[in-house]
């Protein structure tokens, strides 16, 4: 009888033994998984990380788990917090920093707009206003609990600026379509002050020689047509974010926002030349209706008079130059 305890007891004893062994190999190969997974979403954090910095969009993202909150370096210099800030919800709460809570509030605005987009205004560091279309996506677990929030604004303060003038001035010339004298000059300041330093814009002048003899053999309804159509392929050949307006009853005006060299201008001046003069009908010809284009290239220090009297004067080497000539002044 003692032998079978004895028995008994040492299997049991070595069936503990192992249980004990499947039980820490089991605690290691999780501890494994863990570690990969912990090593895979770090990995996934540092792509995120750099791709927030590369982008240069206004973009960050909120780790719940660790109240935690990125900032790309961009939206940092906007909101004038720092790229990292932890343990948020107390930061936000506590701080005494006037400018680091506004930022922060910000944030917490943003974070708000999770089920639709919502437009903001904020005060940029340069002490101007903005407005930014503002979303947010929340990711969570499975049982519902938040990880993680990324928030993303997106700038519209020319857009919105724009539509203003347009709504505050009637905007439109009642013939072409496109921006009246008024709205043109008026838009064209607007981003002429708002122009970045690094950046060269440019203002080009489309004249139309010979319209009033024009008008005076055809007719005021077949030059209202040649204008619309006039219009019409100068605006197919600008991009979305120039100006085009009609800026006298026989010139229209291009403004160009971007970084430009002298030859790239030219090549501009080209394709807008080219566009007006396929509007041209045989009619228009025989009234020796003709086309040229001036422009120049625009400069930190300069104003709306200095720009226009040198796009004038390029305009009238081009008139000299003859038919479907452009010339460009630096």
């Amino acid at each position: 009888m003692k032998d079978l305890m004895w028995v008994i007891a040492l299997v049991l004893r070595n069936s503990l033994g192992y249980y004990a062994i499947l039980e820490s190999a089991i605690i290691c190969v999780l501890l494994i998984v863990i570690y990969f997974m912990n090593k895979r979403l770090r990995s996934r954090k540092a792509h995120f990380r750099w791709v927030m910095q590369a982008s240069g969009l206004y973009l960050f993202e909120y780790d719940g788990q660790h109240d935690e909150i990125w900032f790309s370096p961009q939206c940092a210099r906007l909101l004038e917090v720092p790229e990292l800030v932890r343990s948020f919800s107390h930061v936000s709460d506590q701080t005494k920093n006037s400018t680091l809570r506004r930022g922060l509030a910000c944030v917490r605005k943003v974070m708000a707009c999770t089920k639709e987009n919502t437009r903001l205004e904020i005060l940029k560091p340069d002490g101007r206003m903005g407005i930014f279309d503002a979303r947010c996506e929340s990711f969570c677990d499975d049982d519902g609990k938040q990880l993680s929030c990324v928030g993303i604004l997106t700038d519209v303060t020319h857009e919105v600026r724009e539509q203003e003038a347009l709504d505050s001035e009637g905007g439109r010339d009642e013939v072409t379509g496109v921006f009246h004298a008024g709205t043109t000059r008026f838009l064209v300041e607007r981003r002429m002050r708002e122009q970045k330093p690094k950046l060269t814009g440019a203002f080009v002048l489309v004249d139309i020689m010979g319209l009033e003899s024009f008008q005076t053999a055809c007719g005021e309804e077949e030059v209202n047509a040649f204008l619309k159509a006039l219009a019409q392929n100068l605006l197919e050949t600008i991009r979305g974010n120039d100006i085009l307006g009609r800026f006298a009853d026989d010139q229209f005006s291009v403004y160009i926002s971007n970084r430009l060299s002298y030859d790239t201008l030219y090549g501009c001046c080209m394709r807008l030349n080219k566009a007006a003069a396929s509007s041209l009908t045989d009619a228009a010809r025989k009234c020796n209706v003709q086309i040229s284009v001036g422009g120049v290239m625009i400069h930190k220090a300069d104003d709306i008079r200095s720009v226009l009297a040198r796009a004038e004067a390029a305009l009238k080497v081009a008139k000299v130059q003859g038919d479907e000539s452009c010339c460009v002044m630096d």
